[in-house]
Formats: C-alpha cells, structure tokens, sequence
C-alpha cells in the first residue's frame, strides 16, 4: 500500500510539473537565453541604444563644437594623440566620439521610422493581396514586380534630391523603398490562416472582413513581422549611410556615421581612422540587428531550428 501511494504521489508531481515544463512561454525563454546570435545581437543593439539615449551625458563635447586649431587630431592609440579627444578631431576640429554617439541616434531614428514606414506599407498590401485575393492580389503583385524591378539606390536618390534632403525625407523615402519582404511573408501567410478553421468560425459568428483581419489574422502574423522589422532597421541603416555618403541624405553638420565616412574620404590615406570608426559603428548597428533578427525567427520556429 506505502509503495502505491508513493508511486501515486510522484505521477502527481509528475503531472503537476510537466504542463509547466512545457508552457510556451517558458520554451520560449529557454530558447531565447540558449541562442548565441540572440543574446549578442540583442545585448549590442541595446547598449547601442543607451549610448544613444545618453549621448548628452557620455558625449565629452558639443559634436558641433568647431575648433579649427584642433582639426584631424589622432585618437589617443595613435601617436600624437591624447586623453582629452579619445577618437581624435575631424577636419573642422569636432570631438569624433561625440559625433558618433550623436551619430547613433540619427542612425536608430531613420533604422526604427523606415521600417515602420516600410513596415505599415507592406503589411497592409501582404494581408489585402492574401486575404482577398483574385484582382486586388494580381494589382498588389504587379506593384510588387514594378517595385523589385526599380534600382532602389538610384531611385532614393533621385527622390531624396528632387524633394530636397532632409530626415523626415530620408525616413519616408527609405520606407516606401523596403516594403517588400513585409509584403510577400504576410501574403503566404494570410493565404495560410485564412484557410484555418476559427476563420471560418468567425465569418460564421458574423465577423465583418476588417474584425478578422484585425483580430484574428495580424495577432497570428506578429512573429514574423518583428523578425522583417529587426532585418529591415539594418537595411534603413546601410540605405541612410549610402545616401548620406553620396551627398543626398543627411545634411551637415547633423552627425550621421555615412556623412561622417563621406567628409573622412578625402584623408583616409593619412587618417584612416575618420574612415574606420563609424564604418565599425555600422558594422556593429547591423549585425547587432540581424543577429536579433535571425535569433527571434529560430527562436520562434515551430521545429526549433535553434
């Protein structure tokens, strides 16, 4: 009798501790603190945005502070260097730390307010094309071809130039360039969901088109859209800082780490480092971005690729 109350009392715990094991949130925490890529790319882009948020406080000048007796001072590994500038001067004598930490905040305001922009655009064309369908999917995906077919570079720059350049310009113009992933992930998917059989439910309750869609369809898409979203801000990142670099994106003296590359080009021979240095702070605003991104999609996936 002892040993079947016993084995009676373990299936208990047993059963108390499985469902609790196997909770989906807790699956998803395990997953998230065992990937890699995740952690470091989340780690980075967040110490990335708290030298943002705090560049007032961290930056040890004005990044538009101009001391011309100062210009193209080396950074402190350097010789000549010194302690008071750590990333040395640029050719107007402002502090280059200062204006990459400023330049950080341009950076993440253009990354996060294009691929919102790109991320409206595309999510609502997916979800109408995959929902929908017949008509407005064939003139959703002829808007898609004419899209893919345009050279992106060339057209932000031609409209970038023709509006006149500026940030919100920048933001917008970048934006309705990159909306395409957006758009063919949601349409596959929407095509998918509405198949399912609680859609059916809900047009069976008297669930108009808008309420599916907004209830039942895009709570169902959120996964994939954040992990477009992580991708899409290094790729606003890297269009941002190619516009800046050929002159048509942002402006000086408004600190950019692609405007800072395109004033640094012509002493790169002999001061590497105006180069160098905020091409390492994309670097790292990318990959910090992508490896999210990549992280969120194993951690997300139903066969646990992670």
């Amino acid at each position: 009798m002892e040993k079947r109350h016993e084995i009676a009392d373990h299936s208990a715990a047993s059963a108390d501790e499985v469902p609790e094991e196997l909770t989906p949130r807790l699956l998803m925490k395990r997953r998230m603190f065992r990937h890699k890529g995740f952690l470091l790319g989340t780690g980075l882009l967040f110490l990335l945005v708290l030298l943002a948020i705090f560049a007032p406080l961290i930056a040890p000048f004005d990044p538009f502070d101009q001391v011309l007796s100062r210009r193209l001072l080396p950074p402190v590994w350097a010789e000549g260097g010194g302690w008071e500038h750590l990333l040395g001067t640029d050719h107007l004598g402002r502090d280059y730390l200062s204006r990459l930490l400023y330049g950080a905040r341009m950076s993440l305001i253009i990354g996060l307010g294009a691929a919102t922009v790109g991320c409206v655009i595309g999510v609502t064309l997916g979800v109408c094309a995959g929902y929908f369908g017949g008509r407005i999917d064939q003139v959703i995906g002829y808007l898609l071809t004419c899209q893919l077919a345009l050279p992106g570079l060339l057209l932000a720059m031609s409209l970038v130039f023709m509006i006149g350049p500026s940030v919100p310009v920048v933001i917008s113009v970048i934006g309705l360039l990159h909306w395409t992933y957006y758009l063919v992930v949601t349409r596959a998917a929407t095509m998918q969901i509405k198949q399912l059989d609680y859609i059916a439910a809900a047009r069976t309750l008297g669930s108009s088109h808008s309420q599916i869609i907004i209830y039942e369809i895009l709570p169902n898409l959120l996964n994939q859209i954040i992990v477009i979203f992580t991708l899409e801000i290094g790729i606003a990142v890297l269009a941002e800082a190619a516009l800046s670099f050929l002159g048509v994106g942002i402006q000086p003296p408004i600190p950019s780490w692609g405007l800072m590359i395109a004033e640094g080009k012509n002493a790169m021979y002999y001061r590497p480092w105006l180069v160098i240095l905020p091409g390492i702070a994309i670097f790292i605003m990318v990959i910090s971005t992508n490896l999210m991104g990549d992280g969120l999609r194993d951690v997300t996936a139903p066969d646990n690729r992670s």
